[in-house]
């Protein structure tokens, strides 16, 4: 298989990834507790989009 073949039958959601990248700085950022809150609800609202 080709890459070109392999990465066209690929899809990524781009929401799950928002909501994954999201989650990781909302822990790295938990010292500013607003921030990482604020960041943690966005990433689990994306990951339920995303998901659907």
């Amino acid at each position: 298989m080709s890459q070109l073949e392999a990465s066209a039958s690929s899809t990524t959601n781009g929401k799950a990834v928002a909501s994954l990248v999201l989650g990781i700085l909302s822990i790295v950022t938990m010292i500013l507790m607003v921030v990482g809150l604020i960041m943690g609800v966005v990433g689990l609202v994306l990951g339920i989009i995303g998901l659907k």
